[in-house]
């Protein structure tokens, strides 16, 4: 199966947002670095779930890189420098 340009430049593009976005706790003043709303799987089954329904197949690839991205980012989260402070996944209150 050959994947279009449209879909990889999509699959790109979501590589790069879901590399990124367990950090946007870091841009809020409401939650802590990893946070577990971000660091978790939430985001992505909730994307997941979202493009179910999507019959468009860019749309697709996207959430498939973001998905992607996400785990990527949250598996080098596993092997921090240290294991104290800002290493620790943190609850909401």
């Amino acid at each position: 199966m050959a994947i279009s340009i449209v879909a990889a430049a999509a699959l790109v593009l979501g590589l790069a947002v879901g590399e990124n976005l367990p950090d946007i706790d870091q841009r809020t003043n409401r939650l802590l670095h990893r946070s577990a709303l971000t660091h978790g799987p939430l985001a992505s089954l909730l994307l997941y779930s979202l493009t179910l329904r999507a019959s468009a197949t860019p749309v697709r690839w996207l959430a498939m890189g973001v998905c992607i991205g996400t785990a990527v980012h949250m598996a080098f989260d596993l092997f921090p420098r240290s294991w104290q402070g800002y290493a620790l996944v943190s609850l909401p209150a």
